[in-house]
Parts: structure tokens; sequence; C-alpha cells
């Protein structure tokens, strides 16, 4: 299971704390909620389920099964696609 690390000078921390009281369960909320925004839109757009009726294990399954690229691949594509459009002395649309 990957671990993530995040690492904020004192001040930092300090400033969150005064108007968040637990840090740590704000982050992992909020990374969650964002997981589970993905799941909802991954879901909907490229299988059969609609995801307010199937619960999270269902999605994760579906999803896993997909042949999907990673945001960092797509990136790498469409920069080298735009490279090779510049190069041609074409748009980098």
């Amino acid at each position: 299971m990957p671990t993530y690390t995040l690492t904020l000078t004192q001040d930092e921390a300090d400033t969150l704390e005064k108007v968040i009281p637990d840090v740590q369960e704000w982050l992992e909320n909020a990374l969650q909620g964002k997981l589970n925004a993905v799941l909802h839109r991954l879901t909907l757009e490229h299988t059969q389920y609609n995801p307010t009726k199937v619960d999270k294990a269902t999605q994760i399954s579906a999803i896993k099964q997909l042949k999907l690229k990673s945001r960092k691949e797509r990136d790498a594509e469409e920069l080298e696609q735009m490279r090779q459009r510049v190069k041609q002395g074409g748009d980098t649309k």
C-alpha cells in the first residue's frame, strides 16, 4: 500500500492549525473526497455502472480492469504531439 508524506514547516503547520483543528484528518478526508470524485467520473465515463448505485469496491474493481493510461502517460503523449507539431511548423493546439 503506498504511503504519501507531506512535510510542512512549523510555521506552515501553525498557520493551518489556526483554521483546521486536525490537519491530518483534514488531509485524509480531502484525499478520500478526491478519490470518490475520480471513482465517480471514471465509473460514469468508462463502465456500464451507475456510480450512484454501486459500491466503492465494485467501482474500483471495474476501473482496475480497464486499460486506461495514467495521467503521466497522457501528458507525455500530449507533449510529444505538441513537439511534433512545432517541429513541423504547425500550431501547438
